[in-house]
């Protein structure tokens, strides 16, 4: 696999809030989310002795077109209103500062994460 030691390599996967609140009709999606976050905290294990990170970025109600999809804008409101207390949709580029946080040196320290980007949920 890794023949050396490497400098500020990180690994960062995607997995999704739907692996602790459940989708219904979604359970394989689900699963897989739940799935990433395993994966990515055995990988930060194996990994740490070559310097690679991974740690696993957890979204919420991201502003993307599977969230969007099938619901108006007032649909999307009234359910993020209910269950995301700072009552709005999250931004892609929310999403992708974090990412970009995880993939610097100015997270040196962080491996085995799993980091919600939720809005509260």
């Amino acid at each position: 696999m890794v023949q050396r030691k490497l400098q500020n390599c990180s690994i960062c996967t995607l997995s999704s809030v739907s692996l602790r609140t459940g989708t219904v009709n979604r359970s394989p999606y689900n699963t897989t989310k739940g799935a990433i976050v395993s994966l990515t905290k055995s990988m930060a294990m194996e990994l740490a002795q070559y310097n690679i990170r991974c740690n696993t970025v957890i979204p919420g109600s991201i502003r993307t077109e599977m969230v969007m999809k099938n619901r108006t804008p007032e649909e999307l409101q009234q359910r993020v209103q209910a269950s995301v207390p700072l009552c709005r949709v999250g931004e892609p580029e929310e999403v992708a500062n974090l990412l970009l946080f995880l993939a610097s040196s100015e997270s040196s320290y962080m491996t085995g994460q799993a980091v919600e980007i939720t809005g509260g949920m």
